[in-house]
């Protein structure tokens, strides 16, 4: 009785975890045909997702392909815009830029939209990433361009305002000395005392 109770003591760590192993064994085999279900219903909302996502793949294009013309036409109307105008529209971007930022789904949140059914997540995911925030960055790039343009323009109005300015004054200046070389020849300049 003594050499048992030894060798059950000695097993006794071995024998603990493997009823703690079979009782675990167990409660997930009760759990299992449940999350077999999850899993073939996830894997089932992932086939109607890929299927939704290709059929609707010409529609995206097409999506695509007005964005492209929309931006276009807005860059159009920006070349002839006031810098008050740029600011406005650059605000605009910033927030529509902040927008299509929330949208962008990580391959996590991918995952589960897949599993979910959540194609339309995903189809305004691939959106905002790949059409809307590069066009978005398109157009502030045109807009930071359009300023700089603008602000050399400025830069060069004013330079040509100093520059006829300064021809103002010269000329005047010239004008006034004629004036006095032609005084000088005046009898009554010619009799005052000189200075200097």
């Amino acid at each position: 009785m003594l050499t048992i109770l030894r060798f059950l003591l000695s097993k006794s760590g071995w024998l603990a975890l493997s009823f703690l192993a079979i009782v675990a064994f167990l409660a997930l085999w009760n759990e299992l045909p449940a999350k077999v279900r999850d899993w073939k219903s996830q894997a089932e909302s992932a086939e109607q997702v890929a299927a939704l996502l290709t059929n609707g793949r010409p529609a995206f294009e097409q999506t695509m392909q007005s964005a492209i013309r929309d931006a276009d036409g807005d860059i159009r109307r920006l070349r002839q815009t006031s810098r008050v105008e740029l600011e406005r529209v650059q605000r605009d971007i910033e927030r529509q830029r902040q927008s299509a930022r929330a949208r962008v789904l990580d391959d996590k949140a991918i995952a589960w939209a897949a599993a979910t059914g959540g194609s339309e997540k995903i189809v305004a995911s691939i959106r905002a990433k790949y059409v809307e925030l590069p066009l978005l960055d398109r157009t502030a790039s045109f807009i930071q361009a359009r300023r700089d343009n603008l602000d050399i323009g400025a830069a060069r109005l004013q330079f040509n305002q100093d520059v006829a300015a300064y021809n103002r004054r010269l000329a005047e200046r010239n004008q006034w000395q004629r004036q006095a070389s032609s005084q000088i020849g005046w009898t009554i300049c010619r009799r005052a005392p000189r200075t200097g």
